[in-house]
């Protein structure tokens, strides 16, 4: 039996993040396929992925990298066995569920744009922070991350999957978007402190090609932008009144 969708997860050491982000799908799909993109994680990830039945795909860079990473989300998108294709990163929660999707497919709909939303709180654990979401809208975080499977012959996403650089619909299909309907909650701040050391880091793992590049550099920032910025935000947010838990 096909299953209704794959969820293809990116992970670096994500021993915290990734029971509340299996938990979080779990809950939104009957019998979610998942996928660790795991890439040399030296913490209890791996563990914990087996440990929740998830399959696990290693790759090994040498640092963080994100063209790797949006070739890795691309072309699992355009080989996805299931009916529906969910490609994102550890922290990345999508308000959508397996009602939604059907009444996507009665529409028509191939690509669902999420609208972003930055979580900002002071709770010492992600799910606590998701009981009473609040946060800030993030259009860098509206991201087209969800995809009908079948109806493609190319599918590119750019780095961090914050947009799609090239997307040709095969001959029986046309491309058809849901444009920022669901709601996307990026979990990189549920504290100061999980903000803070996350922060550090991923911005020691940074590839010679990202810094080249200037993707992903904003993680080896001083602490006290990171500080500043995380304060400019939490006084800014305010209790997500829609959330489609």
């Amino acid at each position: 039996m096909q299953n209704l969708i794959e969820i293809h997860v990116i992970t670096y050491n994500e021993e915290i993040m990734l029971p509340f982000t299996i938990t979080h799908y779990r809950k939104m799909f009957d019998n979610p396929k998942f996928i660790i993109h795991d890439n040399g994680s030296t913490d209890d990830t791996l563990m914990l992925a087996k440990l929740a039945g998830c399959e696990i795909i290693p790759f090994i860079t040498e640092g963080m990298n994100d063209t790797i990473q949006s070739k890795i989300k691309s072309e699992a998108a355009m080989n996805a066995k299931s009916k529906w294709v969910l490609c994102i990163d550890c922290d990345e929660e999508c308000m959508i569920n397996s009602k939604d999707l059907t009444e996507l497919e009665s529409r028509g709909i191939n690509v669902v744009e999420f609208q972003g939303w930055d979580i900002f709180d002071n709770q010492d654990s992600p799910s606590k922070a998701a009981l009473n979401p609040r946060g800030c809208q993030s259009p860098g975080y509206s991201k087209p991350v969800l995809l009908r499977t079948g109806c493609f012959s190319l599918i590119e996403f750019g780095e961090g999957a914050h947009r799609i650089n090239q997307l040709v619909a095969n001959t029986e299909s046309k491309i058809s978007w849901s444009n920022k309907e669901f709601n996307l909650f990026h979990y990189k701040h549920w504290s100061p402190i999980w903000h803070l050391n996350r922060s550090h880091e991923l911005g020691k793992r940074q590839s010679t090609e990202n810094i080249q590049r200037g993707h992903s550099t904003h993680f080896a920032l001083p602490d006290t932008v990171h500080t500043d910025w995380f304060n400019t935000h939490y006084a800014l947010s305010d209790y997500i009144k829609d959330s489609h838990i």
